[in-house]
């Protein structure tokens, strides 16, 4: 008792680290007596013409004990293992990978065959699985194969709880894990790695949007990722993806910057014939080339792919496209007698949103693209050591820089605002180049300006114009990795060690935001006397990141039953922001020997802010102080316009690293063929990230106006406003909790059919941790402004719900190379709602006058002013949003015609189901649910 009365008093983060510690020690002082380890020696061969052939570069790695080596030319490897069980798992590109179980008592020796990955296996598996080591979610090539995948985002509905979403190239997809609502999925997003080849591809460089700080919006302009989101994964294709694995719980301490989980894709290297692969669907057509060549026994392995895809939004609106074009080379080569393995990838991608103009609209002649062109160098490799304790070193070293251009284009009607074209806070300016004096004698406005300013001037901007403006971003990111494992057997116990550092550093040094200065973006309604301007973002500092991390994974038996205890603790440095520790822990039972495992997780994870929220744009607003334009008294020579320009810095000072904390309870049971997931799971995200309002983001403004009598300029009016504007803000709180499943019923060899059925139920709450205001009453002129209420922090809680399964069937003949999976899709159960908590009580304001938080309680206001704070809320909004079930049903067709050719077929929603719902806070309104009915075929050639 009273340990566990020391650890609860104790840091989480602490008592992780002091596991290590005591992990690494045993390595060192507990055992004298080590226990002694057996060779492994083996041969991976392959099936040849007329005989089995020896199978060089094939990957081997080991568990527990996480050994890891490569065979040499003639197939051969040897390992020192402890005694015990081992799972050896052994993969190639184009081949079955082997995993199998063997128990070391003595020196070994196996001869292994892989066989070549159709679908002429007796056993195939066209469905994610579930690794019972570490509880990830691996999907393999024949999954993607089947499954026609067009972007990495389409694998994921293979995952519990899934939904397939139909695979198109329109718009922005990018992954998120556990995720339901629309409120969270950026964040989500945002928190998740996409690891390629153990390179994480960063979007925290991405500045592509307009004008957050005006509307908050961080949308990327004519298309693309977003910019408080993931990767637009529509840019990488699944073709040369040799398999995927996603960490949906806790994560090795290796994995940095996450909070959802991540998505490691490796791509394919080694030996392959021409492979030549052809997709079509009514939205897209794509196509493929890949070929891995061996140069000679010691120049190594070539492998070079290309990939194209072009996409419409549909028949009808064939204006709006899609392109991608995607070439990767890969060299792989051994040095020194095997014991270096190094692979150099050179990886370009283009891809192009573009929105042609349609001239049949001839109001807004609307024209948009974005376009991206990105380069990636990546260097990695694996150094083994012939030694008991250090088994190898790991190293990645990755260069990317991606050039993006954003255009858009409209012809604006009722555009009518001021525009002065002032960079600087508080610039006076006028039409009229000279000095401008009121009745009394006063200096209202100079001639002198800023020297880069001579030419500039104020201006009401006309009704009517075309306005067109650009975004240039030259993203530049740089990765390195430099990873040690080591292992050491002392007793019972088998520590295996993780040691590592990694480095990144993300910098945006494009041209940045750039339009006419007489032809600005069109004004926001709704952010009073608001602006734009210009910006550069070559003077942007660059986000650097250093990371330390320690894991030990130690093994042991307790009464016959295996435990392993991974124990890990992270350490990132930021340039910017306040350091991170990042404790993880899992620990794996085996509670019944071979038929039920049981597994605890516990871990945080952390996720940097990106360049925008670190170093966001100013906020401009433009105030009239005289407008005489158009008056017919006053002549046209005379007529003046006068504005003050007030800029804001909207930097958030006490920005946050946002923060994920899991917990994760698995059951994982088998019998025979048989095996059952059961995963309980619960998150709680704090410091979320979101462009939102703060105290800070209202700023008092004194709005003078003047008029023009018989003897010269006078003020008229000064009225107090405040000018308010977005800012970075860690606003964003988040809980979830919920159930997973995966059930793998088995085979049934009569109908020769396979039963799979998973699905999840998550539930979750979404709120601000911060206050939130209304001013909802303010309008345009000055003496219609309000204060601005305050309301108390989660005064409103999103809250979603959802149930949802998938039942495969698997119908597999493998001596015709035919397979056909039928899928069940239902949501059975899904719902929003709201809660309010005195959403309709203001606690404080702040106000116009000097721009100060008052407590009403306190410091109240009169009657008349107090009830301007008072925002409403429609009493349909405590009304819940329910949906009946809703099922769709799903095809997939794959069949090998010879040795050499492949043809597949899918259509979703395949009996045109679309349910439809009467919406209940909005009375007259038909949701219309389910996918769209599409389907699609593709055509695989070996040469």
């Amino acid at each position: 008792m009273k340990l566990i009365s020391y650890i609860n008093k104790m840091k989480f983060k602490q008592f992780s680290f002091l596991i290590i510690l005591i992990g690494i020690s045993y390595t060192n002082s507990i055992y004298a007596q080590n226990t002694k380890t057996y060779k492994l020696k083996a041969r991976v061969l392959q099936e040849g013409k007329n005989e089995k052939e020896a199978l060089a570069q094939a990957y081997v790695y080991t568990l527990p004990s996480r050994v890891e080596t490569f065979s040499n030319n003639k197939g051969e490897f040897s390992l020192e293992l402890p005694k015990g069980k081992h799972q050896v798992m052994i993969s190639y590109v184009g081949k079955v990978s082997l995993d199998t179980l063997i128990d070391v008592t003595s020196d070994i020796e196996f001869e292994w065959v892989l066989k070549d990955d159709n679908f002429r296996l007796e056993e195939i598996h066209v469905v994610s699985n579930i690794q019972k080591q570490d509880h990830s979610t691996k999907i393999n090539r024949a999954s993607l194969d089947h499954l026609q995948s067009l972007s990495l985002n389409d694998a994921m509905s293979l995952l519990p709880g899934g939904i397939t979403s139909n695979p198109n190239l329109k718009s922005n997809r990018s992954i998120s894990i556990r995720n339901i609502g629309s409120t969270t999925h950026s964040m989500n997003s945002f928190g998740t790695s996409i690891i390629q080849d153990g390179m994480p591809i960063s979007n925290n460089a991405n500045m592509q949007m307009m004008n957050p700080a005006v509307d908050g919006n961080l949308s990327s302009l004519g298309g693309g990722a977003s910019i408080l989101g993931g990767i637009d994964t529509r840019n990488v294709p699944t073709d040369a993806i040799e398999s995927i694995e996603i960490i949906k719980g806790v994560a090795s301490a290796q994995y940095g910057d996450l909070t959802s989980g991540a998505v490691l894709f490796s791509t394919k290297k080694g030996i392959t014939p021409w492979m030549f692969s052809a997709k079509t669907n009514p939205n897209v057509y794509q196509f493929s080339v890949l070929k891995g060549e061996k140069l000679s026994d010691k120049l190594g392995v070539l492998t070079t792919n290309f990939d194209y895809a072009k996409s419409i939004k549909s028949p009808i609106q064939s204006y709006l496209t899609y392109e991608r074009f995607q070439f990767r080379t890969q060299y792989e080569q051994s040095f020194l007698d095997d014991r270096l393995k190094t692979n150099w990838m050179v990886q370009l991608t283009s891809s192009k949103d573009h929105q042609y103009r349609n001239y049949d609209e001839l109001i807004t002649q609307r024209q948009s693209k974005g376009s991206s062109l990105a380069w990636v160098f990546n260097i990695s490799g694996t150094y083994y050591f012939n030694s008991d304790i250090f088994k190898n070193i790991k190293y990645v070293l990755g260069y990317s820089q991606t050039v993006k251009k954003s255009f858009y284009g409209q012809q604006y009607t009722s555009a009518t605002a001021p525009y002065s074209m002032t960079m600087y806070d508080g610039s006076i300016m006028s039409n009229r180049n000279k000095d401008i004096y009121d009745i009394d004698g006063n200096l209202i406005v100079g001639s002198n300006k800023y020297q880069t300013e001579e030419d500039y001037y104020a201006m009401m901007l006309p009704s009517t114009y075309n306005a067109f403006y650009n975004i240039d971003g030259k993203e530049i990111n740089l990765f390195g990795k430099l990873t040690s494992s080591l292992q050491k057997t002392t007793g019972i116990f088998t520590h295996n060690v993780l040691l590592g550092i990694d480095y990144k550093k993300d910098g945006n040094k494009g041209k940045g935001k750039t339009f006419l200065p007489t032809a600005p973006p069109y004004r926001d309604l709704s952010a009073f006397n608001a602006s734009f301007r210009p910006r550069s973002y070559d003077d942007i500092p660059f986000l650097n990141q250093f990371s330390f991390f320690a894991e030990d994974q130690i093994e042991f038996e307790v009464f016959n039953r295996n435990v392993l205890i991974n124990a890990g603790l992270r350490y990132d440095k930021y340039s910017t922001l306040k350091e991170q520790w990042s404790p993880r822990f899992n620990l794996a039972f085996d509670l019944i020997p071979n038929n039920l495992l049981i597994r605890f997780s516990h871990g945080v994870g952390v996720k940097s802010p990106g360049l925008q929220f670190l170093y966001p744009e100013r906020a401009y607003f433009e105030y009239i102080n005289i407008n005489e334009l158009g008056i017919n008294n006053v002549p046209e020579d005379q007529q003046l316009f006068i504005t003050t320009t007030r800029v804001f810095n909207t930097t958030n000072k006490d920005l946050k690293v946002a923060r994920n904390t899991k917990s994760e309870f698995t059951f994982d049971f088998q019998l025979n063929k048989k095996r059952l997931v059961v995963t309980l799971f619960k998150e709680h995200l704090k410091n979320g990230y979101s462009m939102g309002y703060l105290p800070s983001s209202f700023k008092p403004v004194d709005f003078l106006q003047y008029k023009r009598n018989d003897q010269g300029i006078y003020l008229d009016s000064s009225n107090p406003v405040l000018a308010s504007f977005y800012q970075p803000t860690n606003n964003l709180e988040y809980k979830s909790k919920g159930v997973e499943f995966d059930f793998d019923l088995g085979k049934w060899n009569q109908i020769r059919t396979s039963f799979y059925l998973n699905g999840s139920f998550l539930e979750s709450q979404t709120y601000s941790n911060n206050y939130s205001f209304f001013d909802g009453y303010s309008s345009t002129g000055p003496k219609e402004r309000t204060h601005v209420g305050v309301y108390q922090k989660g005064s409103r809680v999103v809250n979603n719900q959802r149930f949802s399964t998938s039942l495969r069937l698997v119908h597999h003949i493998p001596q015709i190379g035919f397979v056909m999976t039928f899928t069940t899709e239902a949501i059975w159960k899904e719902s929003d709602w709201y809660s309010f908590k005195d959403y309709d009580k203001p606690i404080k304001y702040i106000s116009k006058i000097d721009g100060q938080m008052y407590d009403l309680a306190s410091n109240p206001l009169p009657e008349e002013e107090y009830k301007l704070l008072v925002r409403p809320l429609d009493e349909k909004m405590h009304l819940k949003e329910s949906y009946n079930p809703m099922f769709m049903f799903n095809l997939n067709l794959t069949k090998e015609v010879g040795k050499t050719t492949r043809v597949s077929f899918y259509v979703n929603n395949m009996f045109r189901s679309y349910p439809l719902h009467d919406a209940v806070r909005t009375p007259g309104v038909k949701v219309v649910r389910g996918n769209q009915f599409f389907f699609g075929l593709e055509l695989t050639k070996l040469f």
